[in-house]
């Protein structure tokens, strides 16, 4: 996992060991948000996955031993305020396309695979929901079949926080007339699990936020593919007189 996410951060061109100097070149499009701010951030956030110590403000909380490997963990309060900094800055359309072009969408993929904290991944979600409301970072993570199928097996987790972010990803594919196509067919092959799950969600779940995401997402698989909506159906007869 080191290897791995240490040649992202190598493809993106950070350097942890850079220092804090700042020039014109420095802020991102036309803000006034910081390039390098933003790779320091990335940065840590390996260094978290990684459980090693950072002086950024990680905090290795992810423990050397394998007993602890598979414990939730807890982000330092340090790393969560720079992650949820980074959050708010990416529904700004420079942000966005500056992730884009550092190909950072890959960094939070590989968070949600591994991280052991579900503040973590659903920071890292949540990244990835505002910005796949751009066209061509929609088309790219569509594009990943293996990023599909991360999602939709993520629709089950525990952590409702983390779902919720999940599901803004589905409903922003959705949205995306280039990528509606490949998200279905993603859900009809995984259609026991996801409709069941979302089906388990609507009659159990209190959490008004996520229910209106999950009706929202249904509402439009439904809308986009009669094929779906038979397999809906199958989950509750109560919706054959609908």
């Amino acid at each position: 996992m080191s290897d791995h996410l240490s040649d992202q951060l190598c493809h993106i061109g950070i350097d942890d060991t850079a220092d804090d100097h700042m020039d014109s070149t420095d802020t991102i499009g036309d803000t006034v948000y910081s390039k390098h701010w933003l790779f320091k951030c990335l940065v840590n956030a390996v260094k978290i996955v990684n459980g090693e110590k950072s002086g950024d403000g990680g905090d290795g909380s992810g423990g050397d031993s394998e007993g602890s490997a598979q414990e939730p963990i807890e982000l330092d309060e340090r790393s969560e305020e720079e992650l949820s900094i980074l959050w708010d800055m990416s529904t700004n359309e420079d942000v966005m396309a500056f992730l884009c072009e550092i190909k950072a969408m890959d960094l939070f993929e590989t968070i949600i695979t591994r991280t052991n904290s579900p503040r973590f991944a659903e920071i890292s979600a949540g990244i990835l929901a505002n910005i796949a409301i751009n066209s061509d970072i929609c088309l790219n993570l569509a594009n990943k079949q293996h990023f599909r199928q991360l999602i939709v097996d993520s629709i089950s987790s525990s952590d409702i926080p983390f779902v919720i972010q999940v599901i803004r990803i589905v409903s922003a594919s959705l949205s995306n007339s280039e990528t509606q196509a490949l998200w279905l067919q993603t859900i009809r092959e995984n259609s026991d699990h996801f409709l069941q799950t979302i089906h388990y969600s609507l009659e159990n779940c209190l959490n008004c936020d996520l229910l209106k995401s999950v009706i929202l997402v249904i509402n439009k698989m439904l809308y986009l593919d009669d094929t779906i909506g038979q397999l809906w159906l199958a989950f509750d007869r109560r919706y054959e007189c609908v």
